[in-house]
């Protein structure tokens, strides 16, 4: 939001969202299974994280599940991007999404268990592309997991976010995207972005 609050004071259209999938239709279902196997409450420590993603995988090697669960997360998912970025387009000059497409594209990768080369034939998909538009500008703001957890006050499991790191450090690396040091104080890391942003803005603007 800082990078929002610059941008804001300098172009008259600027829009922030908050943009991860929220699975509406498999909420109540994701809620069954967590209770099923034990896990009542929101804190998840390395030995439940480690269950649960072992159980989730199993369940996902069902062709039929596997098929559901995808259909169901590009359909809903679209549907969420469309309505909070593809129609605001149209009068928004700038958006900035927090999270997008990548964020949960990176659940689905651990989730399926995908190899390199399914990431990026998925992330290249012609209908992918179509449903969630490549942005001008994606930048990844990376951080140790020692240093991350001690941020996040949802997250209790450093084999969660370790495993969600060498997914996106592997997307940015194959797609060429900008990666920003998060170890840093806040704000250099506000300066880093929006050096980055600014030089951006100058090539779509001029």
């Amino acid at each position: 939001k800082l990078l929002f609050s610059s941008l804001e004071k300098r172009f008259n259209k600027v829009l922030y969202v908050w943009c991860r999938w929220e699975p509406f239709l498999f909420k109540p279902l994701i809620k069954l299974w967590k209770r099923r196997q034990g896990k009542q409450n929101k804190k998840e420590n390395e030995d439940d994280y480690k269950i649960l993603k072992s159980k989730k995988t199993t369940l996902l090697k069902n062709p039929i599940f596997r098929w559901s669960w995808f259909l169901i997360f590009v359909t809903e998912y679209g549907l969420q991007v469309f309505f909070k970025i593809r129609l605001k387009k149209f009068k928004k000059r700038i958006i900035i999404s927090d999270r997008y497409f990548y964020d949960s594209f990176v659940d689905q990768v651990i989730n399926f268990n995908l190899s390199e080369e399914k990431i990026l034939k998925l992330l290249d998909n012609f209908w992918i592309r179509k449903v969630f538009p490549e942005p001008d500008l994606v930048i990844y703001i990376d951080c140790p997991e020692e240093i991350a957890i001690k941020r996040k006050e949802d997250v209790f499991s450093l084999d969660y976010l370790k495993d969600r790191r060498k997914i996106y450090l592997k997307i940015v690396d194959l797609k060429g995207y900008c990666k920003v040091d998060g170890a840093l104080q806040i704000e250099e890391v506000r300066k880093n972005i929006e050096e980055i942003v600014n030089e951006k803005l100058s090539e779509i603007l001029q």
